[in-house]
């Protein structure tokens, strides 16, 4: 009897539920028709696996089986059809004596995701429940994403990230900071793949400030030497998830090489759209404000988004004013803002964390975007009464 219950345990967690198909809802159209159910995500815990993973990065599998509220048989089998579609990554190593398993969504399965979550809007589309175009973000954070940003409805935030504290957390190691630096490196990388699926547009992050070319020349130099790796080895990957890349701050002061290898991989990922990644580079807020005033010195009328052009040019944004900042976060403790962003953090939000750069995952800046969207805005007008 306890094997029968077991089976059908089995079976009903395995066979996804029937849905209609989209052609068979009434008002769905041909590019509707066009949509194809992904079968292998339609099941409730493989979803969850890949919901999960795509808002919080790289998860234990401990971490993932309580926040399925699942057994380890369970989400074992279901992980590994996931990894054998190539969905996910499987990483297997030893905490001391322990073995640990943590699973990290691959970008074919990021791609798998969006596609489905197309697939269900489609339908909710087709049968009128009432989602509207400013929704349509990601299905984790839709509608407070769009409403709470100060940019114009449906364009996404725009996410300032102070990345602090590599230096001291390599040191609580007992390693040297420029340990730490290529540590906080990885985090880059699990931020910048999951910032799209928070309802993320613009992702700026403080790289390198003007203030840095004070530090040890050692220091300076394996900071450089991780930027052009950076550039080297994660152009590719920005490609694939379409990102796009720009470095802002000055050029003068870098390297030619490395200067050319900015220019190429902006070059290279001009044409992605789902993400606008930028990264501060020799940057000083302070700085770029008083180089923009002098060109704008010689102007006959100047007016607040005339000024912008000229911040533009002069961290070599082009023509493209760098957006308002919706929520600046800082993380390893420290409460300034360091010079950085001043002109567009003018009505910015602001987080500060005590996690350490290495330490901060994707679950913390979800954490940091659900503040942001319990906070009331209301850019220096009163509250609509009632």
């Amino acid at each position: 009897m306890g094997a029968e219950r077991k089976a059908t345990a089995q079976a009903r967690t395995d066979t996804p539920v029937t849905r209609p198909a989209l052609g068979a809802v009434a008002g769905a159209g041909p590019e509707a028709d066009a949509l194809e159910l992904d079968r292998l995500i339609h099941e409730r815990v493989r979803l969850g696996i890949v919901s999960a993973l795509a808002v919080n990065g790289r998860l234990p599998f401990t971490d993932l089986r309580e926040l399925l509220g699942t057994t380890d048989g369970n989400l074992s089998a279901h992980a590994r059809r996931l990894e054998d579609a190539g969905y996910l990554w499987c990483h297997k190593s030893f905490d001391g004596r322990v073995p640990r398993t943590e699973y990290e969504l691959t970008a074919r399965g990021r791609q798998a995701l969006r596609g489905y979550l197309d697939h269900m809007q489609a339908i909710v589309a087709a049968t009128r429940v009432g989602w509207t175009e400013q929704n349509s973000g990601s299905i984790f954070f839709h509608g407070n994403s769009m409403t709470q940003s100060t940019r114009a409805s449906g364009v996404g935030l725009h996410v300032g990230i102070i990345m602090d504290g590599n230096g001291r957390w390599a040191k609580a190691r007992g390693r040297p900071r420029e340990w730490g630096h290529r540590q906080g490196a990885r985090t880059v990388r699990t931020v910048v793949e999951a910032a799209p699926e928070m309802g993320i547009r613009t992702l700026t992050l403080y790289a390198f400030s003007q203030d840095n070319w004070q530090r040890p020349s050692r220091e300076v130099r394996a900071l450089m030497g991780l930027f052009r790796r950076y550039l080297r080895s994660e152009t590719p990957r920005l490609l694939e998830n379409g990102v796009r890349l720009r470095v802002i701050g000055r050029r003068d002061r870098l390297a030619v090489d490395l200067v050319e290898a900015i220019d190429r991989a902006e070059a290279e990922t001009a044409a992605c759209a789902r993400l606008d990644l930028r990264l501060a580079v020799d940057y000083s807020s302070r700085d770029a404000m008083v180089r923009a005033a002098r060109a704008a010195a010689a102007c006959d009328t100047l007016d607040r988004v005339d000024f912008e052009v000229h911040l533009a040019r002069a961290i070599h944004a082009g023509e493209d004013a760098l957006p308002e900042v919706d929520l600046l976060v800082r993380t390893g403790g420290e409460q300034r803002l360091s010079d950085f962003l001043l002109w567009e953090c003018a009505y910015a939000e602001l987080v500060f964390t005590p996690r350490m750069w290495p330490d901060f995952e994707s679950r913390d800046l979800a954490a940091a975007i659900r503040e942001f969207h319990g906070r009331h805005r209301r850019f220096g007008a009163v509250a609509a009464a009632g």
